[in-house]
C-alpha cells in the first residue's frame, strides 16, 4: 500500500523496525544452529525398574546483542504509532489503555483523547482499545507491544534465554535404526533439566540403544508476561503485522 508523503516518518520507523527485524531472525537462528550442535543427553535405562533419567545440559545463554536488536526493533516499532498520532492531529503519544479495568477510564477519556483527531478515524481508534478485550487484554498486540517498549526504555533490556517445545526422545535399535518407541516429557527444557520417566513399558527401551532428540529449540523473553514462553520472533512478528495492518493501514487516510 503507499502512503502519502507526509508519513514519510512514520513509514521510516517500519521499516527500520522490519530491518531489525530480519537481522534478529539471523542471530537467533545463527545462536540456535550454535545450540543444536552443543546439545548433550545423558540417558540412563534402568531395565529392572522400567525407568529412564535424562539429563539435559544447560545451553550459553543469548547474547546480548540479540537483546540489544529486540529492543531496537520494539522502540521503532511502537515510536510509528506515536509519529502517526501526531499526523492524525493528536496531542501527546498514541492513546493506548490496556489494563483490563480500564474500560471505563478511556470511556471517560475518549472525549479528550479525540480532540483533533478527524471523526473518521473515532472508531478505529476506538477499536484498537486492547480494555475492549477485558481479561483477554493483555494478549492484545498494541498492549505487548507497548509493554515490552516501556520495559525497555524504562527498566532493563530485554534478555532471552533458550527454550524447547514439543521435545520428544526416539529409541532406536543399535544396529538397525528401527524406531522402537518415543517418549514426550511433560517439560519445556531449559537450562539443566533431569527427568525421570516411570512409565516404560516393560522390555521395550534397554541400555545401549541409539537416543535421537527431536523437537523445536527457540528462544523466549527471560522476563514473565503476556508472551509467555512464545519464539520472541513470533511474539515481534505479531505487534508489527498488527500496527501496520490494523493500526497505520486503516488511520493513513485520516492522516494529514
Amino acid at each position: 500500500m503507499a502512503f502519502p508523503p507526509h508519513l514519510a516518518g512514520v513509514v521510516a520507523k517500519i521499516l527500520r523496525a522490519e530491518e531489525h527485524f530480519e537481522l534478529l531472525h539471523k542471530e537467533i537462528s545463527d545462536y540456535v544452529t550454535a545450540c543444536r550442535d552443543l546439545t548433550q543427553l545423558l540417558t540412563k535405562i534402568n531395565p529392572e525398574k522400567n525407568t529412564i533419567r535424562l539429563t539435559f545440559d544447560s545451553l550459553p545463554e543469548p547474547s546480548l546483542l540479540i537483546s540489544m536488536i529486540m529492543g531496537d526493533c520494539i522502540h521503532n516499532a511502537r515510536s510509528s504509532l506515536d509519529h502517526l498520532w501526531k499526523r492524525l492531529g493528536g496531542d501527546g503519544n498514541f492513546p493506548i489503555f490496556g489494563d483490563v479495568h480500564s474500560s471505563n477510564n478511556w470511556l471517560a477519556q475518549k472525549g479528550t483523547k479525540l480532540k483533533g483527531v478527524e471523526s473518521g478515524a473515532h472508531a478505529i481508534i476506538d477499536s484498537l482499545q486492547p480494555c475492549h478485550r477485558g481479561k483477554d487484554a493483555p494478549l492484545h498486540p498494541i498492549s505487548i507491544l507497548n509493554e515490552l517498549s516501556n520495559i525497555d526504555k524504562h527498566d532493563t533490556i530485554h534478555l532471552a534465554r533458550p527454550r524447547s517445545k514439543n521435545t520428544r526422545f526416539a529409541f532406536r535399535e543399535k544396529r538397525s535404526g528401527i524406531l522402537v518407541c518415543e517418549i514426550r516429557p511433560p517439560v519445556v527444557f531449559h537450562d539443566h533439566t533431569e527427568v525421570l520417566i516411570l512409565d516404560v513399558p516393560e522390555g521395550i527401551v534397554k541400555p545401549g540403544m541409539d537416543v535421537n532428540i527431536k523437537g523445536t529449540l527457540l528462544v523466549s523473553f527471560k522476563e514473565p508476561g503476556p508472551w509467555g514462553d512464545e519464539d520472541v520472533r513470533k511474539v515481534i512478528r505479531d505487534c508489527l503485522d498488527f500496527v501496520k495492518d490494523s493500526v497505520i493501514g486503516p488511520l493513513a487516510q485520516f492522516t494529514k
